[in-house]
């Protein structure tokens, strides 16, 4: 399995999809991406990376034309 298909795996799979609306999701080496919908905090990207020391790098995004705003989170586990 891929990295990207174990990290969705561990998030819930199918049913973390259904409960976000998350959709294009992508995988880029160690990291997942993906769309969200609307939603509170205005943010529509995100970034999972799992990181050397068995960790993830969870980045938020939100991208509108010519703009790209940047908020990270750090989960161990």
């Amino acid at each position: 399995m891929r990295v990207a298909d174990i990290t969705l795996e561990q998030l819930g799979g199918s049913k973390f999809l259904a409960m976000t609306g998350a959709n294009h999701l992508l995988s880029d080496g160690n990291t997942l991406r993906m769309n969200l919908p609307k939603n509170a905090s205005k943010e529509n990207r995100l970034w999972i990376t799992l990181n050397a020391d068995d960790t993830y790098t969870m980045n938020f995004f939100r991208f509108t034309a010519g703009k790209l705003n940047k908020i990270n989170f750090y989960l161990e586990g």
